[in-house]
């Protein structure tokens, strides 16, 4: 063969391997930029997925809160199927068989929940849980601010189990609350026809979303007697006052009001408050031995001559602890004995001598931080009184005093769903429910999905890689 034909053979193959090459690198290209399609779609995806899982937990956790019962027209049944909750687990479907079937269902629910045997079932199971009999509303348990249920001071029945508590001033939504009403919801779908077999019938045939509303009902039927009923409590001063009342200047009349008292425990308040600092008490621990409510009576002296000078009658309140180490009234006598750093107010402070002892109950106190706590109280006396725990007329000791917490205000404690409105970007008012992380946690994977926000960084990432832009901008 001559020469010329095997250099172009030679080039032939060279220029076919050179055809192949640019074949497989423009393969390998394609193959690289489908696993970026691929890796990108896959991350489109797990958003959507994400975003979708979000969708349907907010979906259930307001047909929980709000007792939504979503009924399909025939034309959907027949298309999609009869829709409640979309993963299946919101309030009961009603039968298929028609809008009208749907309709009668939820007739006969509703007319079950406002039967009597059902109004019967639920007072009997109020009672039972709270562990009362025929109660009537001023007479209801209050709920033991300060402890919780597993607090060996919290209501229990005959068998030791923790009886059921409400706050009467807050709504049917608080946090404590729903609490309670699911708990008497549970009891009445699991084991209603066994407190009340009368109800068995109505229990047959009423929707969730009927039966709790019959409870809440009941709950706000109590809760407004018991606002009707209650009586006021006398409550202490409110507020730090920063400015000193004279004694000198008070009047020698009777003690008849509670900002008279106040006046004159101030002032002995403040002298120890002054005298405090220099004294073995000063640990945070006895900060509640240092309020107006936790000061004695200073009464007038009723065998005064109107010569004499003025001097109060003090009397030390019998709920006062006595126990070796936590004397409360030693407190007083050793900071009492301290000269006042301050002589110019001490000499402006009118005489108390001691009385006899005064027969009476923690005074009550709006907030924690002037309750009487438990250290300050004589054992026997909580025994005989633990309605004082259960009305918050005392409060726990509190962590520094050996308990698991401390106490805390009851709008801390009432960590529910709490509602409101705002206005949306457009103007318009949008109502807000704030879902309670530490007490719902499918309402926490709702309003804080974490996943989903990793699952954005991981597709913004991508979305910023240099070698993803030709995927990004096709």
């Amino acid at each position: 063969m001559a020469p010329g034909a095997n250099a172009a053979r030679l080039d032939a193959a060279v220029q076919a391997i050179e055809n192949l090459e640019k074949q497989v690198e423009n393969l390998k290209k394609t193959v690289e930029k489908a696993e970026k399609i691929s890796q990108v779609a896959q991350a489109r995806i797990a958003v959507l997925e994400e975003e979708n899982s979000v969708i349907l937990k907010r979906l259930k956790v307001l047909e929980k809160s709000e007792g939504i019962v979503l009924v399909a027209t025939k034309d959907q049944q027949e298309t999609e199927g009869a829709v409640t909750g979309l993963d299946g687990t919101g309030p009961e479907p009603p039968p298929a068989g028609g809008e009208e079937d749907a309709e009668d269902v939820l007739a006969v629910s509703k007319k079950a929940g406002d039967s009597k045997p059902i109004k019967e079932l639920v007072t009997i199971l109020f009672n039972h849980l709270m562990g009362t009999d025929s109660v009537k509303p001023r007479d209801l348990p209050l709920y033991p601010f300060g402890i919780d249920p597993t607090n060996e001071s919290w209501p229990k029945s005959e068998r030791g189990t923790p009886l059921t508590r409400f706050n009467w001033d807050k709504s049917a939504d608080s946090g404590i609350n729903k609490v309670g009403i699911e708990a008497i919801f549970n009891l009445a779908k699991s084991n209603g026809a066994d407190h009340c077999p009368a109800a068995k019938s109505g229990l047959e045939k009423i929707q969730d979303v009927h039966l709790r509303g019959r409870i809440v009902t009941k709950f706000k039927y109590y809760a407004r007697e018991w606002k009707k009923s209650k009586k006021p409590l006398q409550e202490a001063a409110e507020d730090d006052n920063d400015e000193e009342f004279e004694d000198a200047d008070s009047t020698s009349k009777p003690l008849q009001d509670r900002a008279h008292k106040n006046t004159r425990a101030t002032s002995k308040l403040a002298a120890r408050e002054r005298k405090r600092g220099r004294s073995e008490y000063t640990d945070p621990k006895y900060n509640s031995a240092f309020t107006i409510n936790a000061m004695s009576d200073d009464e007038d002296d009723p065998e005064r001559i109107p010569s004499d000078p003025i001097q109060y009658i003090s009397r030390i309140p019998s709920y006062r602890s006595e126990l070796v180490g936590i004397q409360v009234q030693r407190i007083y006598d050793d900071v009492d004995k301290i000269p006042d750093p301050d002589p110019d107010k001490a000499k402006k402070m009118t005489r108390r001598v001691r009385g006899t002892i005064k027969e009476c109950d923690p005074p009550a106190a709006k907030h924690i931080r002037n309750k009487i706590r438990v250290w300050q109280v004589k054992p026997e006396l909580l025994d005989q009184n633990k309605h004082w725990l259960e009305n918050g007329r005392i409060v726990a000791s509190g962590i520094a005093w050996g308990d698991d917490a401390d106490p805390v205000e009851a709008d801390e404690r009432d960590m529910g769903r709490k509602r409101g409105s705002s206005m949306d970007d457009e103007g318009h008012r949008t109502k807000v429910i704030v879902l309670d992380e530490v007490q719902d946690s499918e309402a926490s994977a709702a309003c804080v999905p974490a996943g989903l926000e990793q699952r954005r960084q991981q597709l913004a990432m991508l979305r910023t890689d240099p070698r993803y832009a030709e995927v990004f901008t096709e």
